[in-house]
């Protein structure tokens, strides 16, 4: 099992402060997985990035952006049988948990978020409600429903076996069986059947039961038979923070702290280099065409079919290896219907949902029937909201991208200037557990610009991305995604939605 968590650090005012994941929540979460899932192994890597969205903020909003990293990761290299999930910490406020969808196929692309901190529920009391909550969400990824108890939607309709959400209907069938974990000092333990419900339920003492796990492994022996691309590097949970030491540029100046100089050079300036195109993993390297109709590129939106609302939230242009690991666009939900209950059928059943592609030359729009992903937390007399997230070719010569609900336009994306290449990168002062670049571009980029930033720690063999959307030209850094040591190359992707420049940061060493 291959996962992907990524702690969502956010600033409120109400409570004032700024709210990260603790690495216990991490740990907890990957080791709860190890011992309950029907995994032999947990392929993981961890960072922590900005949310992009404001306070207080849905899982919509952070599967969104969860989404579109995703798909550049994907781009660039990343195994796509690779889950998603982001945590976010409950200092600030509460977010409820939800995935992007719930896949009847094999679908690593629904992604999904979950809320974390140390709130026992009178029951749990490892110091983190992340564990199991965050298996509740990633179950939602590989397709499970909710069985329908304690206050839950009942949409499952393969009749769970076991009465009250139970993992067991007497004391002599079946028990929850936990390992334990000595690094988090959990001793092993035997669930009794009957006090322990099914962790797709909603009720207390959540673990495992044997319809779930052979349910999910079922799913995983269907997703382990896709493509593999690059393997995802798997790192420490925890390591300890290391001095940031910079790799010296000849006539600059020294690491941060250095006395003297100007007070925009007291921090080294790093060299940065026009990248060539990410490489695919050799298996799919062999297997990529080139792209039909244009420039490929990422569209993630949110849409509301009750209301006919909706917005675009990130354009980015992908490689060919983002489409080979997408549904296809338009592929029908379990009803057959483009937008069905899984896809997101309105409450009159048949909302149309597409990415209508104007042309600038006068040439005909192209237009892209696609899914949406409802929810999977949805009650019956909740609006039906979801999220669009495609691979489409933008054609010969794209002017803007509509998003279109029940034949009414509902958001319009538009293309910046052409992106302004990148010039430097200069160390900046940062809060403790980080580093912060500044960037400097040749000219002041467009308001229709935005950049990502993606992390390689071997060597651009692979690339993680840690932001997207970004419009301030400052990159913070989580130090605790690296080992102590490790040498880190960052680089920078500016783009208009349709285009794009790449540059490699210079390489530093945490």
């Amino acid at each position: 099992m291959r996962i992907r968590v990524l702690g969502l650090r956010y600033t409120s005012t109400d409570p004032p402060g700024t709210f990260t994941p603790r690495d216990l929540d991490f740990t907890a979460l990957v080791s709860w997985l190890r011992r309950a899932y029907p995994v032999a192994e947990v392929i993981s890597s961890h960072a922590v990035i900005d949310a992009t969205a404001t306070v207080p903020f849905t899982c919509e909003d952070t599967n969104a952006q969860l989404a579109a990293i995703r798909t550049l990761d994907v781009s660039a290299g990343t195994d796509p049988r690779t889950h998603y999930i982001g945590q976010v910490a409950d200092g600030g406020f509460f977010l409820r948990g939800c995935s992007s969808g719930l896949p009847v196929t094999a679908d690593p692309t629904v992604v999904a978020s979950s809320p974390c901190g140390s709130a026992s529920f009178g029951w749990d009391f490892d110091g983190t409600y992340g564990d199991w909550y965050g298996g509740h969400e990633l179950g939602h990824t590989f397709g499970r429903l909710h069985p329908g108890f304690c206050g839950e939607s009942a949409d499952d309709r393969q009749n769970y076996p076991f009465q009250s959400g139970q993992i067991a209907d007497g004391p002599d069938t079946f028990v929850g069986f936990d390992v334990g974990d000595p690094a988090l000092n959990l001793p092993m333990k035997a669930r009794p059947g009957m006090q322990w419900h099914d962790v797709m339920t909603y009720c207390d003492r959540q673990w495992m039961s044997n319809y779930t796990y052979e349910g999910i492994r079922r799913r995983l022996v269907a997703e382990n038979a896709l493509v593999a691309g690059a393997p995802q590097p798997e790192g420490p949970s925890s390591p300890a923070l290391a001095p940031l030491t910079v790799v010296p540029v000849a006539g600059r100046p020294g690491p941060p702290g250095s006395a003297g100089g100007r007070p925009d050079e007291r921090f080294p300036s790093l060299a940065v280099t026009p990248a060539p195109p990410p490489e695919a993993a050799p298996a799919l390297r062999a297997a990529e065409a080139a792209p039909e109709g244009g420039q490929l590129v990422s569209v993630v939106g949110t849409v509301n079919l009750t209301r006919r609302e909706g917005g675009i939230r990130f354009v980015n242009p992908v490689t060919p290896l983002a489409a080979r690991s997408a549904p296809p666009a338009g592929a029908p939900g379990p009803d057959g219907v483009t937008a069905g209950p899984d896809g997101g059928a309105g409450p009159n059943g048949g909302s149309t949902v597409l990415l209508r592609i104007r042309q600038a030359d006068g040439a005909p729009p192209r237009e892209v029937p696609v899914t949406v992903r409802l929810a999977s937390e949805l009650g019956p007399g909740d609006d039906r909201t979801g999220l669009v997230d495609a691979v489409v070719p933008l054609g010969a010569d794209p002017e803007a991208i509509e998003l279109v609900v029940g034949g009414q336009v509902v958001d319009t994306f538009r293309p910046g200037g052409p992106p302004q290449p990148l010039r430097a990168a200069r160390h900046a002062q940062a809060r403790p557990g980080t580093f912060q670049l500044a960037l400097d571009f040749e000219q002041q980029p467009d308001p229709g610009q935005t950049f990502a930033a993606q992390v390689s720690t071997d060597d651009g063999g692979t690339w993680q991305t840690i932001g997207v959307g970004l419009k301030d030209p400052l990159i913070q850094v989580d130090r605790s995604q690296f080992r102590p040591g490790d040498r880190v190359r960052l680089r920078i992707i500016t783009t208009n939605g349709f285009t794009s420049t790449t540059v490699d940061v210079q390489q530093i060493q945490v």
